[in-house]
């Protein structure tokens, strides 16, 4: 059993509340329902929400930032950015979970790019420099959130009872690291490139590769779990 609150999820309500539902009770079903919080289904009544929040940010093992088409420029009723007001808590959870070194994965819903780093208030830029996940709708909502699913596990999963691995796994396990992490890198300039592009023609090589890069992470990804549990 997880840590409860082991995974964080942190989103906007009217940008993207809508997928974030399915997204909690999908990672809801696999991690079980203590280990992950969503503010509207994890505060108990009475609490308040402030304090529940930010010392839930805090305590996190990793951070799902869900970023809607809206998430960088939703405005408040009067009319001024809600990313730029410090007390904004979606940027005070995104911004408490990098302050203290716990992992952030931009998880882009609706045809969102990254957001580019001038568009970040200066205590969340380095957000723009995570390598994103992707959620999008049916049919490929399923396979995006298995390997979301992979990804939170190399974070938060417990290591009581691991193999211990001979040489030639360990020489194997350290060459597919070194791939998966070039491979994220590759995503993430792509993803970077999207978000700038204006030129439909080059935006939809640029999804072809996205889509191509996400295929060979999932090979690659899925290589790692096998010799992590002795069967390489």
């Amino acid at each position: 059993m997880l840590t409860p609150n082991s995974i964080f999820i942190s989103y906007r309500r009217n940008d993207s509340q809508d997928i974030t539902g399915r997204i909690y009770e999908y990672l809801e079903t696999h991690f079980g329902p203590e280990a992950v919080f969503r503010d509207v289904y994890s505060i108990p009544l009475g609490d308040d929400y402030r304090l529940h929040l930010r010392e839930k940010a805090q305590n996190c093992q990793v951070l799902v930032a869900v970023i809607g088409s809206d998430w960088v420029t939703v405005t408040d009723p009067d009319g001024q950015r809600r990313l730029d007001n410090p007390n904004d808590w979606v940027r005070i959870e995104v911004e408490t979970a990098l302050n203290r070194g716990i992992p952030v994965i931009p998880l882009l819903v609706g045809g969102a790019c990254i957001p580019a780093e001038n568009d970040l208030p200066s205590d969340l830029k380095p957000l723009a420099h995570r390598n994103a996940a992707l959620a999008r709708p049916d049919p490929d909502f399923q396979p995006d959130m298995e390997r979301l699913t992979r990804q939170l596990e190399r974070i938060v999963k417990l290591t009581d009872g691991a193999r211990s691995l001979t040489r030639g796994q360990q020489l194997k396990l350290e060459y597919w690291q070194t791939k998966l992490r070039d491979l994220e890198k590759q995503l993430h300039m792509v993803q970077k490139e999207l978000g700038a592009i204006t030129d439909v023609t080059i935006a939809g090589k640029l999804e072809k590769r996205q889509l191509l890069l996400l295929e060979e992470i999932d090979e690659v990804d899925q290589a790692i779990q096998i010799l992590k549990a002795g069967d390489g």
